[in-house]
């Protein structure tokens, strides 16, 4: 087995199952050098001979954009709507009061804790 992926080695679609496989490699072979024709057998066979293997490579494979139906981007372009044209903000001036985190009014009188009656004082005891 190759180091490499079949499919980006060969230049070939992913997507193809074995039937469209053999049919391209095989015109590929009749056109190949001796030596050629061997590895392209070798690769014919990592992607054929189980199902497993040629998933596996299949989702290996580096997209490549020239793989695609030239057609794609047009149906994409028709399925997402186009941005809406958002209007110009004016320009944020923060102030001081932006800073001060303040209860909300709803919550103000549902506060759980109430605040101490007196804060005792500490003192230190010298003589010790």
């Amino acid at each position: 087995m190759s180091a490499e992926n079949p499919f980006d080695e060969l230049g070939l679609d992913p997507r193809l199952g074995p039937r469209e496989l053999t049919r391209i490699l095989q015109q590929r072979a009749e056109r190949a050098s001796g030596e050629e024709r061997t590895h392209l057998q070798e690769m014919w066979r990592e992607l054929t001979t189980r199902e497993s293997e040629r998933i596996r490579w299949a989702l290996l494979a580096h997209p490549n954009a020239s793989n695609l139906a030239s057609d794609s981007i047009d149906a994409l372009r028709q399925r997402v709507p186009p941005f809406v044209h958002r209007q110009s903000l004016p320009e944020l001036v923060v102030t001081i009061e932006d800073a001060l985190v303040l209860p909300r009014s709803d919550r103000a009188s549902t506060t759980p804790l109430a605040p101490p009656d007196a804060f005792e004082t500490m003192t230190m005891d010298k003589t010790r």
